[in-house]
């Protein structure tokens, strides 16, 4: 588990959550009202505290089929899946939250088990054409809900690969880390901190809402999964 907590606690008004959630915030000093926004719009999940791992290589779907309990073989490109790996005894030990993208395997796991997902799959390579890679440090996790989050979703920019549709019809966006999350190209240009908000780059950063959306809370709310402190957003200069 990193030691360093999200960057975006530090934006007005974030609560750090406590165990088992820490290192991201419970809310952003209006809990109703977040709660209310993504139940009648959409917004963001800061859930940057997941590990994210990328597998290569033409064998990886077969490979994967033969280690998980999911059927991964004919996985299409663009399609998601989730998949356990289970202890010879039926014990899970690790819960993939996955996509292909037709060259690598997106996958993001419960925060701080990505090291020993990474052991455990270099343990079973063999001589299969596969490549394993932890790129928790350069890429973040956010998930988008609520009845507008498609909309949302597809405007957003800078995403590297997206697992949907997940519990509740939420989508898991991969991104590049940076300190804030992508930038709608709709956004207006009026800062929104007060208004609706948007939890990003508190200090060195003006943020704006995007068009159409009034009233929404663009703001990472913390995802109800076990969280470790996150790395995987640099912090703002």
């Amino acid at each position: 588990m990193s030691e360093k907590p999200s960057p975006l606690l530090e934006s007005p008004g974030a609560v750090e959550a406590g165990w088992p959630y820490q290192g991201v915030a419970a809310h952003y000093g209006d809990p109703m009202r977040e709660q209310r926004a993504l139940d009648t719009a959409a917004g963001l999940v800061d859930r940057s505290n997941r590990g994210v791992l990328t597998i290569t290589g033409p064998d990886r779907l077969n490979w994967l089929h033969s280690l998980t309990t999911q059927h991964l073989e004919r996985l299409a490109v663009g399609d998601s899946a989730q998949a356990l790996i289970l202890s010879p005894t039926g014990h899970v030990e690790h819960h993939l939250t996955l996509t292909d993208d037709g060259t690598s395997v997106w996958l993001h796991v419960e925060p701080g088990t990505a090291a020993g997902l990474v052991a455990f799959l270099e343990s079973m390579r063999f001589m299969l054409r596969v490549e394993v890679a932890d790129v928790s440090q350069d890429y973040a996790v956010l998930t988008v809900l609520g009845p507008r989050g498609g909309d949302l979703a597809a405007e957003l920019e800078g995403v590297r690969a997206r697992v949907e549709p997940g519990p509740f019809g939420s989508i898991d966006l991969i991104w590049r880390g940076t300190c804030c999350p992508p930038r709608p190209p709709s956004w207006s240009g009026a800062p929104v901190m007060n208004r609706a908000r948007w939890a990003a780059c508190g200090r060195s950063r003006r943020c704006g809402s995007p068009r159409g959306y009034p009233g929404s809370a663009w703001i990472p709310i913390t995802a109800p999964s076990r969280t470790r402190s996150a790395g995987s957003i640099p912090r703002c200069t």
